[in-house]
């Protein structure tokens, strides 16, 4: 008969739930996944061995500040300087009543996809797109206030669309992280 720790049952309900979290983090701070694995795995070890792990409040604030500050001595110890600006542990989600830690940050993801693949449309063709889109207006009031017909904003709806589809399916054929949508994994289960 196996017998299992207080520790390990503390271990699987409050901490390897962000184990996603904790390695999209590091992800992004290393820029490579199999350090962020490495930290990751490092960080999961440390836990497990500290015996004050009852003194532990939040959990997930706890781990993801261990995994921030682990990339962060290992990116010291290379001596390089990532090229993107490096998250800020100030903006990582806190406890809060809502919403959940993974909505939170598959929201963060989404909206910095969105971002970057805005930036790669032409200038007309955005400006209509986030009226529309983000904005919320009407295609008639946006024709007005752009002084362009209806139809016209239509089609740069059209191709705005067309265009951060065939950005999100570059994504995917290159490797990143724009499909599977975060969201699918979950949706499945």
């Amino acid at each position: 008969m196996k017998y299992i720790r207080d520790v390990d049952r503390w271990f699987g309900r409050n901490v390897l739930p962000h184990e996603r979290a904790m390695r999209s983090l590091a992800r992004k701070m290393l820029g490579n996944e199999e350090g962020a694995k490495d930290q990751v795995q490092d960080a999961l070890i440390e836990i497990l061995a500290d015996e004050k792990w009852q003194q532990i409040v939040n959990p997930r604030v706890y781990v993801m500040r261990l995994v921030y500050l682990r990339c962060i001595d290992t990116i010291r110890k290379l001596r390089v300087v990532p090229i993107g600006p490096a998250p800020k542990f100030e903006t990582l989600y806190y406890a809060a009543p809502a919403p959940d830690q993974l909505e939170a940050l598959c929201a963060r993801e989404d909206l910095d996809y969105i971002l970057r693949a805005l930036d790669a449309l032409p200038e007309q063709c955005r400006t209509v797109l986030v009226m529309r889109r983000i904005e919320g207006m009407q295609p008639r009031d946006i024709a007005k206030a752009l002084g362009i017909s209806e139809s016209t904003v239509r089609k740069h709806v059209a191709k705005g669309h067309a265009i951060l589809t065939q950005h999100r399916e570059r994504l995917a054929r290159e490797g990143g992280e724009a499909v599977p949508h975060p969201h699918a994994e979950i949706d499945q289960k």
